[in-house]
């Protein structure tokens, strides 16, 4: 979660491992993002991501993959 300024509703993000898990092969993961009650797609072609942190101050989230072993960087502002 992070808190957004002005007293706006906060924003929360969720890593989807596959977008079909039962697709051969799978499919990518993705970050989602939400605003609302209804998910905005903020990265996808991820390859199962497993772990994600926020830098507060950059406005930046770390995403690690399993399958790579790769940590790619979000730009989230």
């Amino acid at each position: 979660m992070r808190e957004r300024p002005g007293g706006a509703r906060p924003q929360f993000f969720a890593l989807e491992f596959t977008a079909n898990l039962l697709a051969q092969p799978g499919l990518p993961g993705r970050l989602l993002r939400y605003d609302t009650e209804t998910a905005v797609v903020q990265q996808d072609g991820l390859v199962t991501p497993v772990a994600m942190a926020l830098d507060g101050r950059t406005g930046e989230i770390f995403i690690t993959e399993l399958g790579t072993g790769r940590v790619v960087r979000v730009d989230v502002r």
